[in-house]
């Protein structure tokens, strides 16, 4: 029954992107045109070329392009078919790291075969799948790191375990992270939280007096981060060699700066009230607050700012001290208002969960979904649902993390070493 079941599951979604991938068009439009270009660039003129003429984006995203577009020439074929079995095939790969993560911590075998079954399906997953954007290329690797995660914090606990069969684990963990970092700038600075987090463990273990723990735990942790940090270090030793800039990506310096300005800002009550409107949708906001308004509390307003006034900010600062720039820059916006950036960030936090979007563009679909998908009622209401349910797991996790601690978990385990982190 349980493999049939998963059968019906996995059929409907093939079924649905076999459909899917033939009658939907790639629109390249905004970023998208950096993204084609860059991967035309490594496809053509190779790697070297991809560093001498930057820095660019994320290499991972362009590489995948740069992929596709080999691929499309070798079948004698336009590439964008072949990028959208590509990243399906990235979708396919989350749900089956969601689906091995959630046995891992015992989620009900119900609620498993939903949240595969709807990963499949999502509106905006299935967008990502089918743009030439660089988010989905994540995907896979967040559920990946969080499961291997697991494994390898069981193993490290259980005292029985080989030593060597923490090496495993270890360099699948650091590989997921180094993929993510890769993917999105952003998972470089992540990378540094989560290495704070692991000498907090680091410390309680060697104040618990577990010598035989705090060695395991020290040498997995050395090969998990390794590997990404090496990975970005060679990206910005070869910027830095051939292009004479010291930043990992080209983007995501200038994102840190903008975001550290536009939540620094001078504020009204009218630009507060629009920030917490567009927490559940920028349609709730446009409901209540001018369309301009409503693109400053959205990410528009932070890539207004990237392109202006911190644009201007970078062209007064070498290439090779790019990176420390930025962060001093950083520091003094959010030094000169701390209590309002910490609001802001907390209202840009609260606006994760209301992930769920039929309308994020760049897909143009067939007549019959573009209909359903501009439903407002479908449209809204899909929006409220999921997001109640994302918040409401979370709220879940951190009770079971709590109860965990407190020893009073059915069956406690290893997962509030590092799992609960990568989910949230």
């Amino acid at each position: 029954m349980k493999f049939k079941a998963w059968l019906l599951i996995f059929g409907a979604c093939f079924l649905y992107w076999a459909y899917l991938i033939p009658n939907t068009e790639m629109q390249i439009i905004y970023d998208s045109i950096d993204y084609e270009a860059t991967g035309r660039l490594i496809f053509e003129q190779g790697w070297l070329e991809f560093f001498r003429t930057g820095p660019h984006r994320e290499p991972l995203y362009p590489a995948v392009i740069a992929l596709s577009m080999a691929l499309a020439e070798f079948f004698s074929t336009q590439y964008q078919p072949i990028l959208k079995i590509i990243q399906v095939g990235f979708l396919f790969l989350g749900q089956l790291f969601l689906l091995a993560l959630l046995k891992r911590i015992q989620v009900r075998d119900s609620i498993i075969k939903a949240a595969v079954l709807y990963i499949g399906i999502s509106p905006a997953l299935i967008n990502a799948a089918l743009s030439v954007y660089s988010e989905i290329v994540s995907l896979p690797f967040v559920a990946a790191a969080a499961w291997v995660a697991s494994v390898l914090c069981g193993r490290i606990r259980d005292q029985t375990t080989p030593t060597q069969a923490l090496w495993g684990p270890s360099l699948a963990l650091g590989f997921c992270l180094g993929m993510l970092a890769m993917g999105r700038g952003v998972f470089e600075y992540v990378l540094y939280i989560y290495l704070v987090i692991a000498a907090g463990y680091a410390t309680v273990i060697a104040f618990q007096r577990n010598g035989f723990l705090l060695v395991r735990f020290l040498a997995s942790m050395s090969l998990v981060f390794s590997i990404p940090f090496l990975g970005v270090a060679f990206v910005k030793t070869m910027n830095l060699t051939h292009n004479g800039s010291d930043v990992f990506a080209r983007t995501h310096s200038s994102i840190v700066l903008a975001s550290s300005f536009k939540r620094s800002q001078s504020i009204s009550a009218i630009s507060v009230g629009a920030h917490l409107a567009t927490i559940p949708g920028t349609g709730v906001c446009r409901m209540l607050f001018s369309e301009k308004d409503c693109r400053y509390a959205d990410w528009y307003g932070t890539e207004d700012l990237r392109t202006t006034l911190v644009k201007d900010e970078f062209a007064k600062i070498p290439k090779d001290r790019q990176r420390s720039e930025v962060f001093r820059l950083t520091l003094e916006r959010i030094a000169a208002y701390p209590l309002q950036y910490m609001f802001f960030s907390g209202v840009e936090a609260l606006k994760m969960p209301f992930w769920e979007s039929t309308k994020i563009g760049f897909v143009r679909y067939p007549d019959i979904l573009t209909r359903v998908y501009d439903n407002p009622g479908i449209r809204l209401g899909l929006r409220l649902v999921i997001g109640l349910i994302t918040l409401g797991s979370l709220i879940f996790a951190t009770l079971a993390l709590w109860r965990s601690r407190r020893g009073r978990a059915e069956k406690p385990d290893c997962r509030e070493c590092m799992e609960t982190l990568f989910i949230v």
